[in-house]
Protein backbone atom coordinates (compact mmCIF):
# COMPACT_ATOMS: atom_id res chain seq x y z
CA UNK A 1 0.00 0.00 0.00
CA UNK A 2 1.03 3.75 -0.22
CA UNK A 3 2.28 4.92 2.93
CA UNK A 4 2.20 8.89 2.71
CA UNK A 5 -0.44 9.67 -0.18
CA UNK A 6 0.17 13.25 -1.52
CA UNK A 7 -3.41 14.18 -1.95
CA UNK A 8 -6.62 14.00 0.39
CA UNK A 9 -9.52 13.75 -1.73
CA UNK A 10 -12.55 14.80 -0.19
CA UNK A 11 -14.24 11.47 -0.55
CA UNK A 12 -11.22 9.90 1.30
CA UNK A 13 -11.56 12.07 3.61
CA UNK A 14 -15.56 11.12 4.72
CA UNK A 15 -14.53 7.74 4.32
CA UNK A 16 -11.64 8.02 6.78
CA UNK A 17 -13.24 9.97 9.40
CA UNK A 18 -16.56 7.00 8.99
CA UNK A 19 -13.91 4.42 9.19
CA UNK A 20 -12.58 5.58 12.53
CA UNK A 21 -15.98 5.57 14.31
CA UNK A 22 -15.14 1.90 14.02
CA UNK A 23 -11.58 1.92 15.60
CA UNK A 24 -11.79 -0.39 18.70
CA UNK A 25 -9.47 1.97 19.77
CA UNK A 26 -8.66 5.61 20.14
CA UNK A 27 -4.90 4.84 19.28
CA UNK A 28 -6.09 2.98 15.93
CA UNK A 29 -8.18 5.29 14.55
CA UNK A 30 -4.98 7.34 12.65
CA UNK A 31 -4.05 3.64 11.27
CA UNK A 32 -7.62 2.79 10.15
CA UNK A 33 -8.11 6.62 8.29
CA UNK A 34 -4.90 5.83 6.32
CA UNK A 35 -5.74 2.48 5.10
CA UNK A 36 -8.79 3.64 3.77
CA UNK A 37 -7.11 6.82 2.36
CA UNK A 38 -4.36 4.08 0.43
CA UNK A 39 -7.26 2.11 -0.72
CA UNK A 40 -8.33 4.87 -2.58
CA UNK A 41 -5.13 5.64 -3.90
CA UNK A 42 -4.89 2.54 -6.02
CA UNK A 43 -4.26 2.55 -9.82
CA UNK A 44 -7.52 0.60 -10.50
CA UNK A 45 -10.27 -1.43 -9.13
CA UNK A 46 -8.97 -4.71 -8.64
CA UNK A 47 -5.99 -3.51 -7.18
CA UNK A 48 -8.56 -1.30 -4.73
CA UNK A 49 -10.19 -4.30 -4.18
CA UNK A 50 -6.89 -6.66 -3.15
CA UNK A 51 -6.12 -3.76 -0.84
CA UNK A 52 -9.29 -4.08 0.35
CA UNK A 53 -9.17 -7.67 0.95
CA UNK A 54 -5.63 -7.37 2.36
CA UNK A 55 -7.15 -4.71 4.85
CA UNK A 56 -9.75 -7.34 6.13
CA UNK A 57 -7.39 -9.61 6.44
CA UNK A 58 -4.88 -7.83 8.56
CA UNK A 59 -7.84 -6.12 11.28
CA UNK A 60 -10.06 -9.33 11.23
CA UNK A 61 -8.89 -10.14 14.86
CA UNK A 62 -8.18 -6.23 16.11
CA UNK A 63 -10.91 -4.35 14.34
CA UNK A 64 -13.90 -6.65 13.39
CA UNK A 65 -16.37 -4.03 13.11
CA UNK A 66 -14.23 -2.07 11.19
CA UNK A 67 -13.80 -4.93 8.38
CA UNK A 68 -17.49 -5.28 8.80
CA UNK A 69 -18.17 -2.00 7.82
CA UNK A 70 -14.93 -1.52 5.05
CA UNK A 71 -16.85 -4.80 3.24
CA UNK A 72 -20.25 -3.23 3.02
CA UNK A 73 -18.70 0.64 2.12
CA UNK A 74 -15.62 0.28 0.13
CA UNK A 75 -17.19 -0.98 -3.16
CA UNK A 76 -20.00 1.93 -3.02
CA UNK A 77 -17.21 4.34 -3.09
CA UNK A 78 -15.20 2.91 -6.00
CA UNK A 79 -17.55 3.92 -9.02
CA UNK A 80 -14.67 6.66 -10.15
CA UNK A 81 -12.44 3.81 -11.38
CA UNK A 82 -15.45 3.21 -13.98
CA UNK A 83 -14.72 6.61 -15.72
CA UNK A 84 -11.60 7.69 -17.95
CA UNK A 85 -8.59 8.13 -15.67
CA UNK A 86 -8.24 12.33 -16.32
CA UNK A 87 -12.02 12.43 -14.38
CA UNK A 88 -10.78 10.45 -11.13
CA UNK A 89 -8.96 13.52 -9.33
CA UNK A 90 -11.99 15.38 -10.00
CA UNK A 91 -14.57 12.96 -9.65
CA UNK A 92 -12.80 11.69 -6.02
CA UNK A 93 -12.45 15.27 -4.63
CA UNK A 94 -15.71 16.85 -5.52
CA UNK A 95 -18.41 16.53 -2.70
CA UNK A 96 -21.30 17.06 -4.73
CA UNK A 97 -23.70 18.29 -2.05
CA UNK A 98 -20.96 20.46 -0.83
CA UNK A 99 -20.36 22.24 -4.04
CA UNK A 100 -24.34 22.89 -4.89
CA UNK A 101 -24.33 24.65 -1.41
CA UNK A 102 -21.30 26.98 -2.26
CA UNK A 103 -22.77 27.97 -5.75
CA UNK A 104 -26.08 28.04 -4.86
CA UNK A 105 -25.00 30.41 -1.40
CA UNK A 106 -22.97 32.70 -4.08
CA UNK A 107 -25.94 33.60 -5.96
CA UNK A 108 -28.15 33.59 -2.93
CA UNK A 109 -30.70 30.61 -2.89
CA UNK A 110 -29.44 29.32 0.34
CA UNK A 111 -29.12 31.54 2.82
CA UNK A 112 -30.26 31.47 6.69
CA UNK A 113 -30.09 34.69 7.31
CA UNK A 114 -32.17 35.37 4.48
CA UNK A 115 -35.39 33.82 5.24
CA UNK A 116 -37.43 36.91 5.95
CA UNK A 117 -36.17 38.20 2.67
CA UNK A 118 -38.29 34.96 0.57
CA UNK A 119 -35.12 33.17 0.47
CA UNK A 120 -34.71 29.21 0.63
CA UNK A 121 -33.26 28.37 3.87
Amino acid sequence: MISNSTCAPIINFHLAQNAQSYAPSIHMRKEIAQTVRDIYQALDQPEAEKWIREAVEKYEETAPKFCKWLEANATEAMTFYKRPREYWKKVRTVNIVERLYQKSSKIGIIRSNNLNNGFIS
